[in-house]
């Protein structure tokens, strides 16, 4: 029994409630039993008030808002759902049929099949081989809560264009790495100012501001800039079908300007940062990564959550073959991006954009950058 004058007088995840049968008030509530991971509650049997064992190989043995979890303790598994509610990694969207509501099950070793295009097969329970079909990017910049549609229980979505009806407490924003907008929380916080009037964003491409003259559209470098009413977010790094997947990039080869060839399996095929990748499109295996905000040419090194890596400034802040720099989104953040002389072969290094052979003492050269060992081009020999 339970007094709802007093405050928790129940135990974690239980709340004091009325019995209506007894007029009594009891803790009602659930919890992980020992059995399901921290943040997940057990589905206890009515009868043998014990929780509901479940196999991966039966589907719908569990109740609606319940997956099949395998619990370390004792080995089995069992019918697990979320305590909070939330059946994505925040500020993800969980998709819902659009007649009944409810969201979609999935298997996450099964590469996420049956989720829709821009869904994908997650869960915020670390190994989990079941999930939910959520949103493969964050609705909302920074991850921030976003406005729900009352009726689809769907994202609120709003139009890029001066028009914007958002609820109280909601702003347009863009999506990241998306050009769809939706309501969310609070106002823009990525977006860049830098001289624009108050309340309008300035453009950011490749990092850098862009500039235009009022006078002469083929003029880029004056001391106008293009600003607008909410910020524009870089979106894929080529606009072209390389033949990577959606959220990555093909790493184009300096010399042919298509992507890099790799073999798959073998190691060091590709530099580090990215992965050998089977392009269906162009029916090759190929060099493929994530940009994650860093600059051109260059991945993310990609964290548990599924974003790039954030870091401080300064030396060996990042794994190997990684260096800390500015994001190239505006958002004001530092991230873990791969090396520039990652491309270059190991008797290689980066000049001007190009791989030269690094030569030694005594080896043929036409410029100093050539030259290894602290040695310089004389005579176009490395000395």
């Amino acid at each position: 029994l339970c007094n709802t004058a007093l405050h928790n007088n129940c135990p974690a995840n239980y709340e004091c409630t009325l019995n209506a049968l007894t007029q009594e008030h009891v803790c009602c509530g659930s919890d992980s039993m020992g059995v399901c991971p921290n943040g997940e509650k057990a589905f206890v049997e009515p009868i043998t008030l014990t929780p509901r064992q479940c196999a991966m190989v039966a589907d719908r043995k569990c109740p609606a808002g319940y997956l099949c979890r395998f619990s370390q303790n004792n080995h089995k598994y069992y019918c697990c759902g979320s305590i909070s509610g939330s059946l994505c990694p925040a500020g993800r969207a969980l998709f819902r049929y659009p007649t009944t509501q409810l969201p979609l099950q999935c298997h996450i070793t099964h590469g996420g099949g049956g989720c829709p295009p821009s869904y994908a097969c997650q869960s915020d329970v670390p190994g989990a081989f079941q999930g939910y079909c959520c949103s493969q990017h964050p609705i909302c910049p920074g991850g921030v809560s976003y406005h729900l549609d009352e009726k689809t229980q769907m994202p609120t979505t709003c139009s890029s264009e001066g028009f914007a009806f958002c609820p109280q407490g909601f702003t347009c924003q863009q999506q990241p790495e998306t050009m769809s907008y939706y309501c969310c929380a609070g106002k823009d916080k990525e977006g860049v100012n830098d001289g624009c009037p108050p309340g309008q964003y300035a453009y950011i491409t490749s990092g850098q501001v862009k500039s235009c003259d009022p006078f002469n559209v083929d003029v880029t470098n004056q001391k106008y800039q293009c600003c607008g009413t909410r910020p524009i977010r870089q979106t894929k790094p080529n606009k072209i079908d390389d033949g990577c997947l959606r959220k990555q990039f093909a790493l184009l080869d300096r010399r042919t300007n298509k992507p890099r060839i790799c073999t798959a399996g073998e190691e060091n095929s590709c530099p580090i940062g990215f992965f050998c990748q089977f392009s269906a499109k162009r029916s090759q295996f190929q060099c493929c990564g994530q940009s994650g905000g860093c600059p051109e040419r260059r991945a993310a090194y990609i964290a548990v959550d599924g974003n790039a890596q954030e870091c401080l400034p300064g030396p060996d802040m990042c794994a190997d073959g990684f260096e800390c720099v500015r994001s190239v989104e505006g958002s004001g953040k530092n991230i873990c991006c791969s090396k520039e002389d990652n491309e270059c072969s190991e008797n290689e290094k980066m000049i001007n954009g190009t791989c030269v052979v690094h030569m030694k003492i005594g080896g043929p050269c036409h410029r100093d950058e050539e030259c290894g060992g602290g040695s310089t081009c004389e005579s176009n020999i490395c000395r």
